[in-house]
């Protein structure tokens, strides 16, 4: 069985040091902007959320009417 680290350690035997960091780098600009668009995305979320939810958490219609007797 053949397991991740060996073919990575395998692939990487075969690049020379150059072709290794700029994939590398390649890779972490990927990351950086995969964790940045993540936290705009959040960011949306929660101002999408907050903008159609009530200030206080009470909707007057939610309430039953009080009866008079």
């Amino acid at each position: 069985m053949i397991t991740v680290g060996e073919l990575v350690d395998n692939f990487c035997a075969n690049l020379e040091q150059n072709q290794i960091t700029k994939q590398l780098n390649a890779l972490e600009s990927q990351i950086a902007e995969l964790k940045l668009l993540t936290f705009q995305s959040a960011s949306y979320t929660d101002a999408e959320s907050k903008k159609g939810a009530p200030e206080s958490g009470f909707e007057p219609g939610s309430e039953p009417p009080q009866g008079s007797d």
